[in-house]
């Protein structure tokens, strides 16, 4: 029978020193992290991209009221929320600004929840990489698949296939295709100032 006193201890410290950068608790969980995003203004960013000119916004009221989609389908509300057809009552009686940035989150996380990378790989890219990779996803859904070329520079961190890449386009209800200048600008600019 050994006595405490006789086993020698196991000294961790080198080994947490070695592994430290790839044992950290947000690179071992199954929970997509934004938050670095979120300090670095990613949700009032989305804001402004999707309507900086304040369409829907009533100021008397201090209410957003929903506004018609450029793309067609149901209207728009404040910060790029698409109603579905089951809030379409609710959200034509307005919705406050605290309400709308709420609305906002919920739809940012909804697209991450849906980006087809895995958590734990997403996790481990900078902030500048989740950035560009959540704004195509929240805009245009399935970065992964719609943007592959896009996405593969991103996570390369390729900065010259990024800028060949990154032009984003819609459709508006007569199916005539329109780039979406304000947002490629954003983009533009992102890449050349972080990459």
């Amino acid at each position: 029978m050994l006595l405490a006193s006789s086993v020698q201890a196991l000294d961790f410290k080198p080994i947490f020193t070695i592994l430290h950068n790839e044992i950290k608790p947000h690179s071992l969980t199954y929970t997509y992290e934004w938050n670095d995003l979120y300090e670095k203004g990613f949700v009032f960013e989305v804001a402004m991209a999707e309507n900086a000119i304040a369409k829907g916004w009533a100021s008397k009221e201090g209410l957003w009221f929903p506004h018609a989609s450029p793309e067609g389908g149901n209207d728009t509300i404040a910060f790029g929320h698409k109603l579905l057809n089951h809030e379409i009552e609710y959200f034509s009686k307005g919705i406050t600004m605290r309400q709308a940035y709420q609305l906002l989150i919920a739809d940012i996380e909804k697209s991450l929840n849906r980006i087809q990378i895995n958590a734990m790989d997403w996790n481990t890219l900078s902030w500048q990489q989740k950035w560009l990779l959540l704004d195509f996803q929240f805009n245009l859904g399935n970065v992964v698949k719609k943007f592959p070329k896009f996405t593969k520079a991103v996570l390369q961190n390729n900065k010259t296939e990024m800028l060949k890449q990154y032009k984003r386009y819609y459709r508006d209800s007569k199916g005539n295709l329109h780039e979406v200048k304000d947002r490629n600008e954003r983009t533009y600019k992102f890449i050349t100032q972080n990459f």
